[in-house]
């Protein structure tokens, strides 16, 4: 992660990951959406946090 998003700070990237990955483990634990809808909401609060794309 640290070499793919050198642009984003350090600690968004420590946020970015820890966030990612409860999102990750929640769907796959309650599943609320297909998968294909988790992975998308998932991305899109993954480029929110790492202040990068388009986001939202």
């Amino acid at each position: 992660m640290e070499e793919a998003w050198q642009q984003v700070d350090p600690e968004r990237r420590r946020l970015l990951a820890d966030t990612v990955v409860r999102m990750t483990i929640s769907h796959i634990v309650a599943p609320s959406r297909n998968p294909a809808a988790a992975a998308e909401d998932i991305a899109a609060v993954a480029v929110c946090i790492a202040g990068v794309g388009g986001g939202f």
